[in-house]
């Protein structure tokens, strides 16, 4: 049973809440009641989850050294010594055989391509890209824009430009304070923790993260406000999930530079009840709007 407790927690369940972007094209395009478009994007969630835990497990495999450094991440499985590398190469192994034939059986190109080109982009991005300055909180946000990419193409659904442009702007806020709290949290030992922060400062991250908060409101506010989301809709009422988005963001930054949170959104968002509240009822507003 621990070892079993162990190849999960390398799979990083809490993880996999990322995946439900997959589905937020169906939801927006008010076709989440649809039997076949739903199980289709279904499908492709599960998928993009066999893909991205992979990515964590050999993310594990080969900064199991490193991880020993981090006050948490030490804890994981292979870098406390529970799992060896071995049976992370042949847990690995086991999510790609069951990634491949599922890829096939669902029938569409363009999701096959948009899964191989995230495995290939963050595979890249643990051997190399993540010590590049900048290119690395790149290449994570195109991670959450590919989960987007594939549930449009999943389900044959048209996505909206703005839609991309929300999904990228506030992935960057993520990942930029993600890094800055990092930063905070080694201070001088930072390099030592994840190399490419010897390259980047606080005082930096404190000037690009408000540009990138300020375009993803404002991307979002022109998403609301724009003609064709209210013709789409039938309706203005897309205003009224404005409060919990600003509530939200505001919110987050409060974490990020007064309580020195912000390693891990998702692990933030459960913790603080405030801010799940937020999400919660921008999404229950949204779905009100979309689908009454």
């Amino acid at each position: 049973m621990k070892m079993l407790t162990d190849v999960l927690r390398m799979l990083r369940p809490k993880q996999w809440s990322k995946n439900i972007l997959v589905l937020a094209p169906l939801f927006f395009a008010r076709e989440a009641l649809s039997p076949s478009l739903f199980l289709n994007a279904l499908a492709a969630t599960a998928l993009f989850t066999l893909v991205s835990s992979s990515i964590y497990v050999f993310n594990d495999i080969i900064d199991r050294d490193k991880d020993r450094l981090h006050p948490k991440k030490r804890f994981r499985p292979l870098a406390s010594g529970r799992l060896d590398n071995r049976s992370a190469l042949f847990i690995l192994f086991g999510l790609l055989c069951l990634t491949l034939p599922g890829s096939f059986l669902l029938g569409n190109t363009r999701v096959i391509l948009f899964l191989a080109a995230y495995f290939v982009m963050n595979i890249a991005y643990s051997v190399w890209l993540k010590h590049i300055v900048i290119l690395d909180v790149l290449c994570v946000s195109f991670g959450f824009l590919l989960r987007i990419l594939v549930g449009g193409a999943v389900t044959g659904i048209y996505i909206s430009e703005w839609l991309l442009l929300c999904t990228i702007t506030l992935s960057l806020f993520l990942v930029f304070a993600k890094r800055r709290h990092e930063l905070s949290l080694f201070e001088d030992r930072a390099d030592h923790h994840r190399q490419v922060l010897s390259q980047y400062s606080t005082s930096f991250l404190d000037q690009v993260m408000p540009v990138v908060t300020t375009t993803a409101l404002i991307c979002y506010l022109f998403y609301v406000t724009a003609p064709r989301t209210i013709d789409f809709f039938g309706t203005r009422n897309m205003l009224f999930t404005v409060p919990f988005v600003l509530y939200g963001i505001f919110r987050y930054l409060y974490l990020v530079y007064f309580r020195n949170y912000g390693g891990d959104p998702v692990e933030l968002v459960f913790a603080d009840r405030p801010l799940l509240l937020a999400i919660i009822g921008w999404i229950g507003t949204c779905a009100v709007v979309i689908y009454s």
